[in-house]
């Protein structure tokens, strides 16, 4: 992590020396890289290849490959501080070494006025729908905000697209900050494909001891809080899902229960229709039968009259 030039200041003017900065790794000790201890140093830089040591600027994807000048590259290196293999981890080993023997650092740097600055780590690279974005690229856009404290740029995943830039932020009091500012801001310095697609406000940034933001811990956060919101949806999809089960199974049963029911009202109307006409036909057969009874007394009590009447003019004709 370069050095603050402020603080560089403030500690060269409290002590009267110089503050030489310079980089190295556990797999080459102490040191591949260092500014001059001169005025010419340049502040912020990684410096320039200590004595016997040779240093290379190459393609990421293909370390037999230098890029141009001023291009960013993978750093890989060799010398005698270089080591010569994990212990007893030979596939390791191979992996950090390209064929011809030079040590990848997994670095990204690049060369500005005779210097080797960094620019990312090569495992922090975001790849964003086929175009490598840097991440210091991002947090450099982003940091000169107004309201913003600090920033770590991520990617995560996007599917086939690669992954999304992902700025988390740190705000100062009361400031706040929505996606189209912050892209609107950035746009200015960055790239289309370079500008965050998802800001995330954070209390806090994860640091190394050394005070060095730790971005894996920031993907895994936002991954993680992804993750967890992903399972609330799908719990409460399939929370809503049984309850629309419920409920068209509730207004099935409904129905059933109502056809059930219209079903028997019907029997029973139609056993009461049955039951009417039977009773009506009864009642018309026994009118019938009555008023034929009673036309047939009738005809006979005609008949008797029509008798009697004969009779007695029968009578008083032989009277006369």
């Amino acid at each position: 992590m370069p050095l603050s030039a402020p603080l560089a200041q403030k500690w060269e003017e409290a002590t009267g020396g110089l503050m030489i900065e310079g980089y190295g790794m556990t797999e080459a000790s102490p040191i591949l890289l260092g500014s001059p201890l001169a005025s010419s140093r340049a502040r912020g830089a990684l410096g320039i290849p200590f004595p016997s040591t040779r240093v290379r600027i190459v393609d990421p994807e293909d370390p037999a490959r230098d890029v141009e000048d001023g291009a960013v590259g993978e750093l890989i290196a060799t010398g005698p501080q270089v080591f010569s293999g994990y212990w007893n981890q030979d596939e390791e080993t191979a992996e950090v070494f390209t064929a011809d023997g030079w040590l990848r650092t997994g670095d990204l740097v690049q060369v500005r006025d005779g210097f080797i600055y960094m620019a990312d780590r090569r495992k922090e690279m975001i790849n964003s729908s086929g175009f490598n974005v840097y991440p210091s690229q991002v947090e450099d856009a982003v940091r000169t905000m107004p309201g913003i404290l600090d920033v770590a740029a991520v990617g995560v995943p996007a599917g086939e697209s690669g992954e999304d830039v992902v700025a988390a932020v740190v705000l100062e009091a009361g400031a706040s900050v929505t996606l189209t500012d912050l892209r609107n801001w950035a746009e200015k310095s960055l790239a289309h494909y370079a500008l965050p697609r998802q800001v995330v406000v954070m209390s806090e940034l994860p640091r190394s001891q050394l005070g060095k933001v730790m971005r894996k811990k920031v993907r895994e956060q936002i991954v993680g809080a992804r993750g967890a919101t992903s399972e609330a949806v799908a719990g409460a999809r399939e929370a809503v899902a049984e309850a629309v089960t419920g409920a068209r199974e509730s207004v099935a049963g409904a129905r059933e229960a109502m056809s059930e029911r219209v079903a028997e009202a019907r029997g029973a109307a139609t056993e009461a229709v049955v039951g009417a006409r039977e009773a009506m036909s009864e009642a018309v057969a026994g009118a019938r039968e009555s008023v034929s009874q009673a036309s047939s007394e009738a005809t006979a009590a005609v008949r008797r009259l029509a008798t009697g009447a004969d009779r007695t003019d029968e009578r008083d004709r032989k009277d006369s």
